[in-house]
Formats: C-alpha cells, structure tokens, sequence
C-alpha cells in the first residue's frame, strides 16, 4: 500500500511541477469548450482518423486538470470525468496528444477562442515530467542540454559546412564576430538537412549589404528542442543560452532560417518559459526578404517558374508572418493552393513529428553516435505517429501539387522534408521542393 501511494504521488508531483504553465489563458481553453465540433473539420488530424479531433486530444489535459485543480473534480471525480495520472491514463492521453502537430487550426475556427493545441503541448509536458515520453525525444533532448551532441563527427560536419560556405560565398565566413545585424543560430538540424537554405540565406544577405556571423559550433540540435520532447523546462534553459550568446555578440537580431518552432519560441514563448528578456529583435529571413521587397529595395531576376508556397504554421499562425507574396511575385509566377495563410493546411511536421521520422533518425545517428533509428523500429507507437504524421503530409501535397507549380517553396526544414517525401510517392515526383532562401539565392 505504502508503495502504491509513493507511485500515485510521484504521478502528481509531475503535474505539480508543470502547473505553473497554468495561466489564465489556459485555464480558459480548459473551462470554456463546449464540444460544438467547429473545429473538427479544420484539424489535419481528424481528417487522418476522426478519432483525433482538437476537443478530444484537449480533453486529457482537461481530464488531468480536474482531478488536482478542480473542486467538483476531486470532489465527485468520475462523475466529473476527473482522471488520476496513472501509467494507464498517460498511455491512453499518448495516443491523442502525440497526434497534435499543434499547428493552431483549431484555434484560427474556435468561436471561443480555444486554443487545444496549447493543451496538447502540456499533455506531453505532463507525459515527459512523468518519464513517459518516447525514448527518442528524450535521447535529443538530453543531448542538447547536456552538450553532449557536440561529437567529433558534429564538429567535422560543421567544420565542413563552413568550408563549404566559403567556396560558395568567394570570402571567409564570420564566426563569432561582435556587433554584426544578425546571428544565424546554425544546429545540427540546419547542417544536415538545411545546408542549402543557410548558405542561401548567407548570400541573399551578402547581396543586401547586411552583415551577420554564425556560432563556432552548432547551436543545439534543433533549439529548443525541449519544445519537441515536451521538457519545458529545458527549452527554458535552451533559449536562455541562446539569448545569452547573441548578448555577448551584441547583436542586432537573430535570424532564424529554419522557421519551425524555434522562431515563435524564441520571440514569443521565449521570454514567457524562460524569464528573461529578449535581447535583441528575433526576425525571420522571410521577414526580411517581404520588408525589402515591399521597400522596393531588392528586385530578384524574374523567371517564368511557377511557384507555389506552403505557409509553415509556426511561422504564419503561430508567429504572425505572412505570406512573402510580393518578393514571390518579382521572382516567378506566383499560385497560392486553396488553403493559404492563416487557414494553410498543416504538412504533419510540426512538434516533435519530424524527429520521429526513420529517415530524419538515421542521418543523426551518422553524427551523434546514437542508435535513435533502432528505437524507431522497435517502437511501436513511434512508428504509428510517424505514419500518421506522412498521411497529413501527403493530403497537403495533393493541395500544394494540384496548383500546377513546378516549384514548392516554403521556409521550413520540418516542412520541406515531410513534403518532398510525399511528392516523391506521388505521381509528379518532378516537382521541386525548396527553401526560400535557396530558390531566391542565385536571383537577387
């Protein structure tokens, strides 16, 4: 008995200790759905399985946070639906909060402005404080905070990667140099699967005259990836860090490429989880390209591409970011799909998605001396979110490909990488999938 009630409180420490994430706002999205199935319709992971609607994945956390926070819920319990965090119960809410990409959709159609993509993310931080989370995302997680990801074989990717540059670039590439306009916060991630569109973004920025500096080694795997595992709190110390870096270079902004999470992390969760202040302005080179574009202070060559752009929900929903129409439309021809800007259908990607792809896994083993890519076989319900990730990616590739574009760009490493594969299983696998960055590089 005794060690029965030691298991059942460790369970309810977890939630204790993720409770002061609990705000007003959430305590909003938790009190006032009312299941009216508005945003059924709007979310990737329903039209997958219907089971996984936005109000029955919010419904864990829901469940969770009447057993110890609500009086009628610890009260009367099951009549209230209120769950105690139990290795069953954080079994059952994997199964839904691990198919949230948490793209926000849901939030754009609540009438009452509920946001259950925000209880998705602490369902999985409850399920990571409680040491349920799935092996893989603990591994990075725990190699980027330790440090521990800085292997010989990163640092010979890096040193590569840098010489790489510079044979591109025709100069030296700057590391480390103070008081430059902008910080790359070059990661693992970005060498690996993102080379072309950092070099790209090097050379559209040579070209406007904007200086900038990269970190002598990479910057985390993909930081905060403390977002993706569900560890908050380590994302917290993540962005502490690299707001500490770019204060000691004392630069004007950091300049984020990949514009997955990390870019609202960083400029809008950022200062919220990890108490501190911004140090600089937090911008995206999509940003920077529109606001030049529209100054009429950049004119790209125009081609007769047909291009056509995927709105990442990180950086359009989530961070504000609009659709780069004018620089698109100077450089090609420009056809947006059915569903674009704030109401862009989601690739599948998001969150903690792209690391549970066995592809994306093999390739950093090869650097990180893990052996992530054997967990994701031996894992059964890895393998079953990953699926279930590549099934949203190939319904936004149908709606991506049947604008008739010969080019897909997007600013994106998550994105690019889920809807490439599924164009290369589909029926026109010619079909281009690009970065900005590295589709406007040769034209400005």
């Amino acid at each position: 008995m005794m060690r029965l009630q030691t298991t059942e409180k460790k369970y309810e420490n977890a939630f204790w200790r993720i409770s002061k994430y609990i705000d007003s706002t959430i305590i909003h999205y938790v009190e006032n759905c009312i299941s009216c199935g508005i945003c059924y319709e709007a979310c990737p992971a329903y039209h997958i399985d219907k089971r996984y609607a936005p109000a029955t994945i919010g419904e864990w956390f829901r469940r969770f946070y009447r057993r110890y926070m609500n009086i009628a819920g610890r009260i009367l319990r099951k009549l209230m639906h209120a769950y105690p965090i139990t290795p069953e119960n954080l079994a059952k809410a994997s199964e839904y909060a691990y198919r949230c990409t948490n793209c926000g959709l849901c939030y754009m159609v609540c009438a009452a402005g509920i946001d259950s993509g925000a209880l998705a993310c602490l369902t999985r931080a409850l399920i990571r404080e409680a040491d349920h989370a799935p092996q893989i995302l603990k591994t990075l997680e725990e190699l980027e905070v330790s440090g521990k990801y800085l292997t010989p074989k990163v640092e010979e990717a890096y040193s590569k990667f840098i010489e790489e540059a510079k044979k591109i670039l025709g100069h030296d590439v700057p590391v480390n140099d103070r008081d430059k306009a902008f910080l790359i916060p070059v990661s693992v991630v970005d060498i690996l699967f993102a080379k072309d569109a950092v070099i790209g973004t090097m050379k559209i920025l040579d070209k406007l005259g904007l200086s900038w500096t990269i970190p002598e080694r990479p910057i985390g795997i993909r930081p905060p990836i403390g977002y993706a595992s569900g560890n908050l709190s380590a994302a917290a110390g993540m962005i502490r860090t690299l707001y500490a870096y770019a204060q000691s270079l004392n630069v004007k902004a950091i300049l984020v490429v990949d514009c997955g999470y990390m870019y609202p992390m960083l400029r809008f969760e950022g200062p919220y989880i990890a108490e501190v202040p911004q140090p600089c302005k937090i911008l995206s080179i999509v940003e920077v390209l529109e606001d030049y574009a529209e100054r009429g202070l950049v004119h790209p060559v125009k081609s007769t591409d047909l291009v056509t752009w995927h709105d990442p929900c990180m950086l359009m929903r989530r961070g504000g970011v609009e659709t780069p129409k004018h620089i698109l439309e100077e450089a090609a021809i420009l056809t947006l799909p059915k569903n674009h800007g704030k109401y862009a259908t989601c690739c599948g990607g998001g969150a903690h998605m792209f690391f549970l792809q066995e592809d994306v896994l093999k390739k950093l083993d090869e650097v990180l001396d893990t052996n992530l890519a054997d967990y994701c076989k031996k894992d059964r319900f890895v393998r079953e979110i990953a699926e279930f990730a590549l099934k949203i990616a190939e319904h936004r590739a149908e709606e991506l490909l049947n604008t008739g574009a010969k080019v897909i760009l997007t600013a994106c490493t998550s994105c690019i990488y889920m809807i490439r594969k599924s164009v290369e299983h589909s029926a026109l696998p010619f079909v281009e999938v690009k970065h900005i960055s590295e589709y406007l590089a040769g034209k400005i």
